[in-house]
């Protein structure tokens, strides 16, 4: 706790404003959408369906990364934090509250991930006026809330077990889009726009002049958008490390869409496949964050450049063997079940960092940007890939769900290992 009150000293301005608000958000976050799967399967939708919002869901997500930087340059970055805070945040668990209809609920799907669009608003406001040091200690907290948050699934497990699940989610749902409103708002009221949000916008204002239209100048924008790509090939072509972190990049978060705590298939898996009751899921989910948690603080520390493929290879070995388990793990088994969310937790947990540090260190200059947008892209279409696939899948035999994200962790597998085993080759050779 005194680690945490000396990292707040350290904030300033936006970053302090934007840390001390996230827990509002973070806390409802993990606990609604936690059950969110479960609850909507209750209501009427099909594992199909499931898999139908969550693909749409990233097919939303590409158009609004595409549209996300005219847009943030044009209403400024804390203005965009607030309107589509509201919208991807707040507005999507009133409308499960409300209604649970397949129609409704894609509706609040799409609402989701027009967070793309907020993220990129809600970073910049957070980062772009503070030292390097307050940067790094602003997004550690923000990954730590974030994750710590998770931990008090299983209290909500207690209200779930009480009260039910539906009457239950419902409290939860109420709860987050009062938060979440009461957030955005509040923390709008604190923030200030960026100098470098303030420059962009005066720039613009100044291009009107010579510009035709509106339309035409956020179309401009748009278009401008696509030009990164070649030049991301074509440098990827040209630094085979950068490519292989690329590879890793996508792979990792495919799964961290289809198979992670936040898929909507996860906790179904564990409450009607395995026949977990509401109590025991809760501790699953508990478990699962508490075992991010300790790869963040105590494991992510050990990894550096030089034994990058190694690490990789030791956390996707880790998470293979989590996901054999629980594919194969009878039916109400929760001591079985337990290791297995450990394993694939602390696995998770250290790919995540890996796989943001590994692609930092491979990328630079002024392509850096265009190669994040281009593994965005293809992460996001790779993901619509094998949600489809799991929606066809699922329902037939729902370790598919465990199958196919194991099949992405052995892709970064294979390919980190082959580089650890040729490093090792190659400082063997040196050595005789």
């Amino acid at each position: 706790m005194n680690r945490v009150f000396s990292y707040l000293k350290d904030l300033k301005g936006n970053a302090k404003v934007c840390i001390v608000f996230h827990p509002l958000w973070s806390i409802p976050y993990a606990i609604y959408t936690f059950y969110l799967g479960l609850y909507l399967q209750l209501q009427g939708i099909s594992d199909t369906q499931l898999g139908m919002l969550m693909m749409v869901g990233n097919i939303v997500g590409i158009v609004a990364s595409f549209a996300s930087a005219p847009i943030v340059d044009r209403l400024g970055r804390r203005n965009t934090t607030l309107i589509f805070d509201l919208i991807s945040s707040a507005l999507p668990p009133a409308i499960y509250l409300f209604t649970a209809s397949f129609g409704w609920a894609m509706a609040a799907m799409v609402a989701t991930n027009l967070n793309r669009i907020m993220s990129i608003g809600y970073y910049l406001t957070m980062i772009e006026d503070s030292s390097d040091e307050t940067r790094v200690v602003a997004l550690n907290m923000f990954n730590l809330i974030t994750v710590a948050a998770g931990l008090l699934v299983p209290l909500a497990g207690i209200i779930i077990a009480a009260i039910g699940l539906i009457r239950g989610q419902r409290l939860f749902l109420a709860i987050s889009a009062v938060s979440m409103t009461i957030l955005a708002i509040a923390r709008h009221l604190l923030l200030k726009e960026t100098s470098t949000g303030i420059q962009v916008r005066k720039q613009i204002h100044a291009m009107r002049k010579f510009s035709t239209t509106t339309k035409n100048r956020f179309i401009d924008g748009l278009l401008n958008n696509f030009a990164v790509y070649p030049q991301a090939f074509a440098f990827l072509r040209e630094h085979p490390e950068a490519a292989r972190a690329m590879r890793t990049n996508v792979l990792f978060y495919t799964y961290y869409v289809v198979g992670t705590s936040i898929s909507l298939y996860f906790t179904p898996y564990f409450s009607r496949h395995l026949q977990l009751s509401a109590s025991e899921v809760s501790i699953v989910g508990g478990l699962y964050a508490g075992g991010t948690l300790v790869a963040l603080l105590f494991l992510n520390p050990l990894y550096n450049n030089h034994n990058s493929a190694k690490f990789f290879s030791i956390a996707a070995f880790i998470s293979l063997l989590g996901f054999g388990m629980l594919a194969s793990s009878p039916v109400n088994s929760l001591w079985f079940t337990l290791p297995a969310v450990v394993f694939i937790a602390v696995g998770f947990g250290m790919m995540r960092t890996a796989t943001d540090a590994n692609f930092a260190s491979e990328t630079s200059g002024v392509i850096r940007s265009g190669l994040y947008a281009l593994s965005y892209v293809l992460s996001a279409l790779l993901s619509i890939v094998v949600l489809w696939l799991c929606a066809q899948l699922y329902s037939q035999f729902p370790p598919w769900l465990f199958i196919l994200s194991g099949i992405l962790i052995l892709g970064i597998f294979i390919d980190q290992f082959v580089k650890a085993m040729g490093k090792q080759k190659v400082e063997t050779t040196t050595i005789v």
